[in-house]
């Protein structure tokens, strides 16, 4: 999953990169081994929310009211 790659090179401090169908196996894979489980926000079905860690901030959750979910 290259894109899955991609997206956590290129993603700036502070961005978001979204996974859809999380639930498979090479998605599932590829998601743990480059996007950090720190900066894991929030699940919903198949597709996962990270926000990608500002160097030197303290990490603030986005409360599930305010995602428009």
């Amino acid at each position: 999953m290259q894109i899955i790659f991609t997206a956590a090179t290129l993603v700036a401090p502070g961005g978001d990169v979204f996974v859809h169908d999380c639930n498979r196996e090479v998605e599932r894979r590829y998601s743990e081994h480059f996007l950090p489980r720190q900066n894991l926000l929030r699940q919903v079905g198949k597709l996962r929310h990270y926000r990608m860690a500002i160097p030197g901030a303290t990490r603030t959750v986005v409360p599930p009211a305010s995602m428009g979910a």
